[in-house]
């Protein structure tokens, strides 16, 4: 039987072949695999990420990929949002994604909780406070997904309050359309140099702290660095792998995938 070096298929196959596998019930060792990584290199949209983060619930060959995804979803927070309205579109409930504004009285502060509610559920994130709304409302959408994912389920204290309203719709498009190309190229070209500006080390470390990086970016910080110099970045990167599980397996899944043969399967 031939084989196919999965890694090899364009984006629109992939994504057909991930479906399938979905309709199927059977997530085979190498797709699964091969969504890990390119979860990580922050090369699957909207579609894929709803998959491997609501669909493939409970199958233990989609838990890297699914650390993946978050992992991406995490540092690019927009996704969150389009991922839900997603979702909610293909259960049936357009309506699902409720969120709600929370006064806490507090000066140039927003304060928003996102909540879930179908015809079988009613469920809720944690309440996010930020300095704008639109980083508020991201922050509880994430909350809202670690939880209906499993990734980071929250604790739930009921739905009985007021203020819930319908989430507004808007998409983020595709992890590549959303990704800071820029910087991400500007990264690389810095990783390569035998010598590197303090300040850009600087700024790669805050990033990594404030959880802004993709697992590919994560990845390079800590294995393709030419200058001692990055060792406050690399040990920015260990931090947040330590902090966030999803983030170490995704980095460790890309180190392995460079490492190793391309993912092949049979057809």
């Amino acid at each position: 039987m031939a084989r196919v070096d999965l890694s090899a298929l364009d984006p629109e196959v992939f994504s057909r072949l991930l479906e399938k596998a979905h309709e199927a019930r059977h997530l085979a060792p190498a797709l699964a695999a091969e969504a890990a990584v390119r979860a990580g290199n922050g090369q699957l949209g909207v579609k894929e990420l709803r998959l491997l983060l609501l669909q493939f619930k409970g199958s233990r060959l989609a838990e890297q990929a699914t650390a993946s995804a978050w992992a991406v979803v995490r540092a690019r927070p927009e996704l969150a949002t389009s991922v839900l309205h997603s979702h909610a579109q293909g259960s049936g409930v357009p309506t699902a994604l409720m969120v709600r504004d929370l006064n806490t009285g507090g000066p140039g502060l927003f304060v928003v909780q996102a909540g879930w509610r179908d015809q079988s559920r009613q469920l809720h994130g944690t309440a996010v406070t930020r300095g704008t709304k639109k980083a508020a409302l991201q922050g509880a959408v994430v909350s809202l997904l670690g939880h209906l994912s499993g990734c980071e389920p929250v604790d739930q204290v009921g739905f009985a309050e007021k203020g819930w309203l319908p989430a507004a719709r808007y998409s983020a498009g595709s992890v590549v359309a959303a990704a800071d190309t820029t910087f991400a190229s500007r990264l690389l070209r810095a990783l390569a140099q035998p010598a590197v500006a303090p300040a850009v080390v600087a700024e790669v470390a805050t990033r990594i702290a404030a959880g802004a990086l993709i697992p590919r970016d994560l990845h390079a910080v800590l294995f393709d660095a030419a200058s001692s110099a990055w060792e406050p970045a690399r040990k920015a990167v260990l931090c947040a792998a330590a902090e966030t599980p999803g983030a170490a397996v995704a980095v460790l899944t890309l180190y392995h995938s460079v490492r190793n043969q391309p993912r092949s399967c049979p057809l």
